[in-house]
């Protein structure tokens, strides 16, 4: 009898228990994608509010970027830029696709301030003891778009 119900106890404590262990498997590490999204915004927020330490930990020691005049800038070269640029107080990032390929990935998104995505951005990043890294940047301006011309239609 004294064994039928610890068998008892142990399968009600179990059960009791499954609700834990599911929530805790489906706190699972975020996707590549949405590391890639977190990363991304620490990335902003660093350049914007001029924060050197940030920036030297998530650009890889052999980063580059490059603009799209052809000028690159090596990873020391192009934090002291950034330290010399006032940015306004937020930025804006809109993805156009986030590729994963184990543990490299390639984003291209568009990037700007005050709402205006002038800026078209690839990176290419790599995940070194488990973190996230970016080795190269590319940058283009996007021409603004230019507004068409239509003329309606003659009155009858």
């Amino acid at each position: 009898m004294i064994r039928a119900w610890v068998v008892s106890a142990a399968l009600l404590a179990g059960i009791a228990l499954l609700p834990v262990f599911q929530t805790r498997a489906q706190q699972a590490e975020p996707s590549a994608e949405d590391q890639i999204r977190a990363f991304d915004q620490r990335w902003g927020d660093a350049e914007v509010g001029h924060d050197r330490k940030t920036l030297e930990r998530i650009l890889d020691e052999s980063f580059v970027a490059t603009f799209e005049d052809g000028t690159t800038y090596e990873r020391s070269a192009f934090i002291d830029l950034i330290m010399g640029y006032k940015f306004p107080s937020s930025f804006k990032l809109a993805y156009d696709f986030i590729h994963v390929h184990g543990d490299t990935a390639i984003v291209v998104a568009r990037f700007g301030f005050d709402d205006k995505l002038g800026t078209k951005v690839t990176s290419v990043y790599i995940k070194r003891n488990g973190e996230w890294r970016v080795i190269a940047e590319q940058m283009t301006s996007l021409a603004p778009s230019k507004p068409v011309a239509v003329t309606p239609p003659a009155q009858k």
